[in-house]
Formats: structure tokens, sequence, C-alpha cells
């Protein structure tokens, strides 16, 4: 058995915070003292859960617990504990974590999300991680706890229409799951100056 926590800080709802089974990952490291509390991050890995240094079909289940709060005080408890989204990028940087999680996790393995809507409703989050979708989990408190079950998401052809480094106007082929993740997708295509146009190709 072999567990991911993409996202542990401090392991708060980890009742065996040494977990044999389990790696943790954070983006931070970190240890001090805020308000009256410790803020103890200290994961096996350092890394970011939009790329993370894991190959495809690794861990059996996965726990995706990514920070929720657009607003946070810089010297808040909260963002010691939870970290901050990006409040423009937030959409894309969860969707691409629930795809990395997706992509480490074995064929049929778990993955489990937590989500408090306190600042970011749940329904918006569903939307940004179009077309994954959960099987079930909790509706009716503010913590949501949802199930996911890794399954092949067809992707898609399309064709993107950029201006190169040179002004020159160029085209290439991306796979992506829809527009949007094309678009996203072709932000990274090298020598990019500028997206002209992105379209499904047919067939």
């Amino acid at each position: 058995m072999k567990i991911l926590d993409a996202c542990c800080g401090s392991k708060l709802f980890w009742f065996d915070k040494d977990n044999s089974f389990a790696t943790y990952m954070d983006i931070r490291e970190e240890s001090y003292e805020i308000c009256g509390k410790k803020v103890n991050v200290k994961p096996d890995v350092v890394a970011d859960f939009r790329d993370m240094p894991f190959d495809d079909n690794t861990y059996d289940l996965v726990v995706f617990d990514p920070p929720h709060l657009k607003w946070a005080g810089q010297k808040s408890i909260m963002k010691a504990q939870y970290g901050q989204l990006d409040r423009e990028h937030w959409p894309e940087d969860i969707k691409r974590g629930m795809e990395e999680c997706l992509r480490v996790l074995k064929p049929t393995g778990t993955l489990i999300f937590k989500w408090n809507e306190n600042q970011v409703k749940l329904k918006e989050v569903l939307k940004a991680i179009e077309p994954i979708s959960p099987l079930f989990g909790n509706r009716r408190s503010e913590t949501h706890w949802l199930v996911f079950m890794k399954e092949e998401y067809p992707m898609k052809q399309f064709y993107v229409t950029y201006l190169n480094l040179n002004n020159k106007i160029c085209g290439d082929y991306i796979a992506a799951y829809d527009l949007r993740d094309a678009e996203l997708s072709a932000k990274n295509i090298q020598g990019l100056s500028r997206i002209i146009d992105v379209k499904e190709v047919a067939g």
C-alpha cells in the first residue's frame, strides 16, 4: 500500500503523522510559532502539487487538501496552517493539481479531496476541474470530503495558432481534455509570444 498526501502541511487531520505507508509532500518546509500555536511543516518531499516528481501510476491512495483561502492575513494562523490560493489563477491551479493526483494514482485507485468553502464555493471548484467529477461525498457541511476514482478521461486534439518570439505566425497540435485545458497547455509551447487561436480538430 502506497499513500500520497499531496499538500500535507502540518498533517492536521492525520491520526498517525508518521504513517509508514504514506509519502508526505508540501511546497514548503518550515517550523515556527505564530499566535501561540506551533506550525510544523516537515514533508518527506518538497514539491509543487501542479508538477509532482513521481512516476505515473505510483500510489494506491492520494489525499489532496490544497489551500482554500483567497484572502488571509499575511501573519495569520490560517495562512500559516493552510496556505493561500492565487486569487486570479486558482481554478487552473486546482485543476492541474487534480490532474497530477490522478496521473500518479494507480488505475482504479482512490483520490480523497478535501475542500472548505468558506471563501470559494464547492460548486466553483467542481466547475473548475471538469470533466473530472467525484463519485460521492458530503454536501451539507462547510468542509467537504469527496471521493474520486481514477478512470480514463478522453482527450481531444486541438490546433493552436500563435505568434512566436520572431513575430512569425506558427501552428501546433496539442492534446487536451477541453478547450480551457487546451488554452492552458498552449501557454507552455516553446517560443510562444502570443496565442492567436485555439480550435478543436474534428475526428
